[in-house]
């Protein structure tokens, strides 16, 4: 976990562009480095993977979005559900939570 939040810190933060032009509109992202993959994206947040986690996602928030740390909360009080992702980490505007396979929802 120790390298993955080091990635994070001096790769995938500092390099990816993303931005919320539209509250109610899903967020945009303008850059995302290599090998680092977009997932996902929903109104406040975009959902990337390393290669090197498979396991693992960074849901990354946008800048002045809403509602992160009332996310920490909900899957502190969720813990380890079957039905839900986990939470192992929770930084600065970025979660890495457990990977579910599936299909989304957005």
């Amino acid at each position: 976990m120790h390298n993955l939040i080091n990635q994070i810190h001096c790769e995938l933060l500092p390099q990816i562009q993303l931005e919320s032009l539209e509250p109610h509109n899903p967020i945009v992202v303008h850059y995302l480095p290599q090998p680092w993959q977009l997932l996902g994206i929903g109104n406040y947040a975009a959902v990337v993977s390393h290669p090197d986690y498979g396991n693992l996602v960074v849901k990354i928030y946008a800048p002045g979005r809403p509602g992160f740390e009332e996310e920490v909360e909900v899957y502190r009080r969720l813990g380890q559900h079957p039905a839900f992702s986990e939470c192992f980490y929770a930084g600065q505007g970025f979660l890495i939570l457990k990977r579910l396979q599936g299909v989304t929802l957005y």
